[in-house]
């Protein structure tokens, strides 16, 4: 159906400024997604190197630091910031 946003209350037509601002943020995404992919791999690599040379205190310092706890904060919060940023694009009246 064309036009749906049009019978959802609280959305507004959107300029063609704003649909172009709102696919840079979405373009983002994927970016950000590789970028975390390949922290991800870097922290796992750090990891397993640590165990196969039997670095207990490389070992036990990840394990203090954790890395994948502070990943996760990242993309989640990464992945909040998009969604932030295109409501503040399209501009829903609604709560």
């Amino acid at each position: 159906m064309d036009n749906q946003h049009r019978q959802i209350k609280g959305y507004r037509e959107l300029t063609a400024a704003d649909i172009a601002l709102m696919n840079e943020v979405k373009a983002m995404g994927p970016q950000l997604q590789a970028l975390f992919e390949k922290v991800g791999t870097h922290i796992a690599q750090q990891r397993t190197q640590a165990t196969e040379t039997d670095n207990a205190q490389e070992t036990e310092r990840l394990q203090q630091a954790e890395p994948e706890k502070w990943l996760n904060w990242a993309r989640d919060t990464s992945q909040t910031a998009l969604m932030y940023a295109t409501r503040a694009i399209a501009q829903p009246t609604f709560f």
